[in-house]
């Protein structure tokens, strides 16, 4: 499954919106730095998904803050 992230960094903390089907925006509490924020943002959506860490893999996005997530559940 596919879905679509617009990252906030920088957050105080950490939450998940669905914003529409498979898109999100997500409040992330580390900073866009050395890629801590997008290793926070897997952290964040695998417990939020209910799946492993090692099941999501950032597709489209590195360094934006509108990123494709790919979910292998």
């Amino acid at each position: 499954m596919r879905i679509n992230i617009t990252a906030k960094p920088y957050a105080k903390t950490a939450s998940v919106e669905e914003t529409g089907p498979q898109t999100y925006t997500v409040a992330i509490d580390a900073p866009a730095q050395d890629g801590r924020a997008n290793l926070r943002l897997i952290e964040i959506m695998a417990e939020h998904l209910h799946v492993p860490k090692a099941a999501i893999r950032i597709v489209r996005g590195q360094t934006s803050r509108h990123k494709a997530l790919d979910i292998f559940a």
